[in-house]
């Protein structure tokens, strides 16, 4: 027998080696032992990948899908409607003004004159609204005047006919004293305190709203009274215009109604001269003449109330009072 050598061997079982690792049992072998292993996890891999990515893709694609198909069909049956309504509408009124040609034009005089009156209501209402505005302005403008007149009158009879009252009041002094010989009394005024000096020299200069201004300034019903008392009555209500301001108009009705219980004559004519002179468009008064004139026939409610004997001298102060509010 021959004797191999080592290095023969070696080629030998690798060759053996290869011939065994290629061999078809060998592969098979190892496919079935790798898929083995393998399939369990591929399984497990393809299950999650299945249920996580493949199944709620394919759900959302094909819920997209439907819905896009859906959408297609009801715009399009939304379409086909229409198109189906407008074109049964069009022949539905072709075939009614065929059949009846006389109503369209009678639905188109109906708007017309619809519209006609319309515009002629409007017209008329604006028009009535306007002479309306013009008959009452007119009228309250008359009422004023007449109401104004009225007070300017009744005023001044009730001004003449005190004057003239007093004038025989002092006449029937005059002969009485006369008759009896007697002597005549002169009354010595107490010495007058600031400011009444003041006025009193204002007073004899003419300058009587200054007079009256200083006087209601102090807040002292006795010096207001201390002028109404020093002052002609017709020097100061009687001109045209009269030397009071507004606002010494109304200050001065405000202090004299406060108090009506004493010098109640004097007290109310003044407060009748002052309101007739009041001038209505006078910004001062416009602000402060219903304050003024409510506070004045409160006092004067309350005076009458007491004393029911005065109401016809007051009788003018409350028209003239109600003339200036309306």
């Amino acid at each position: 027998m021959v004797e191999l050598t080592s290095a023969a061997i070696d080629s030998l079982r690798k060759d053996d080696i290869a011939k065994m690792v290629f061999s078809q049992q060998t592969i098979d072998a190892f496919g079935m032992v790798a898929g083995n292993a393998v399939s369990t996890s591929v399984q497990a891999a393809y299950s999650e990948t299945s249920q996580s990515i493949i199944i709620p893709s394919f759900e959302r694609a094909t819920r997209a899908l439907m819905h896009q198909v859906n959408d297609a069909f009801q715009n399009g049956k939304g379409e086909l409607l229409g198109q189906l309504y407008t074109q049964l509408d069009q022949v539905t009124q072709n075939q009614f003004e065929a059949r009846f040609p006389n109503v369209f034009e009678l639905q188109q005089m109906t708007d017309s004159f619809q519209s006609l009156a319309e515009r002629m209501l409007s017209h008329v209402q604006a028009t009535i609204k306007m002479h309306l505005e013009s008959e009452l302005q007119s009228s309250l403008l008359g009422m004023q005047e007449m109401i104004a007149h009225y007070l300017m009158e009744a005023v001044g009879e009730e001004v003449s006919m005190a004057v003239k009252e007093m004038g025989n009041r002092i006449s029937d002094s005059v002969l009485n004293a006369t008759r009896s010989e007697s002597k005549p009394v002169i009354q010595v005024m107490p010495n007058l305190q600031e400011p009444k000096p003041q006025i009193l020299q204002l007073l004899q200069q003419g300058q009587i709203n200054t007079a009256f201004d200083m006087a209601l300034s102090a807040c002292n019903l006795e010096m207001v009274m201390f002028v109404c008392e020093t002052v002609n009555f017709s020097e100061v209500f009687e001109k045209t215009p009269c030397p009071l301001q507004q606002r010494v108009l109304l200050s001065l009705i405000q202090q004299l109604s406060i108090d009506l219980g004493s010098n109640t004559e004097l007290k109310n004519k003044f407060i009748q001269g002052a309101m007739v002179n009041l001038d209505k468009s006078d910004p001062v008064v416009q602000d402060h003449l219903t304050s003024v004139i409510f506070a004045l026939v409160k006092h004067v409610e309350a005076f009458v109330e007491k004393h029911p004997r005065m109401i016809h001298q007051f009788k003018m102060v409350r028209l003239a009072a109600k003339a200036l509010i309306i």
